[in-house]
């Protein structure tokens, strides 16, 4: 059965997320899946808000927060423009809406995994130490969760999803380095 509702793609997502390969075949593999998946960045926005301004990085309201927007709207955009160019030299374009729609829900996930821990961090849960354990654990959940999503998504190899997964992560660091250098 294809997701149709927010909640049964949260759900298929959540399912990914626990490894069930088959929970990518609950995302349509349509142009219309792909757009209704960017309902995630409105969904997923207010963790985005949460987590700045409980971070490291002292903001100084509104001005700040809007100087994010930039950086946020390209990050929910890059990859999948960036995508449409790869799935056709790796002939894997009859899939890409279906990967797509699977990599922006389960970032919902990710988000509030992140999400989680920065609240924890905030309000002295944790040890600093163990904080900083779980951290690297939780960039290593994502990233081999990513690898999964492309993995079978896609139907492509180990490797070829690793390289999708580092390309990702390239083009995110590119956002934010960029970001920086504006002064976002």
């Amino acid at each position: 059965m294809t997701a149709r509702t927010i909640p049964e793609h949260i759900q298929a997502a959540v399912k990914l997320a626990g490894r069930n390969a088959r929970a990518v075949e609950e995302f349509g593999n349509t142009p219309a899946a792909v757009w209704f998946s960017f309902s995630v960045a409105i969904i997923a926005f207010p963790l985005f808000v949460m987590t700045m301004g409980l971070g490291d990085k002292q903001h100084g309201g509104i001005a700040d927060l809007l100087s994010e927007l930039g950086p946020y709207a390209v990050g929910w955009l890059l990859f999948p423009v960036v995508m449409a160019r790869v799935v056709l030299t790796i002939d894997r374009e009859r899939y890409y809406c279906r990967y797509i729609a699977a990599v922006n829900w389960c970032a919902l996930i990710e988000y509030l995994a992140m999400s989680l821990l920065v609240v924890m961090r905030t309000q002295g849960i944790l040890p600093d130490a163990f904080e900083n354990i779980l951290f690297v654990v939780l960039i290593v959940w994502v990233l081999t969760f990513q690898h999964f999503v492309a993995r079978h998504a896609l139907q492509v190899d180990g490797v070829v999803a690793a390289l999708l997964v580092a390309l990702r992560m390239v083009l995110d660091i590119a956002i934010v380095s960029g970001s920086g250098m504006l002064g976002g």
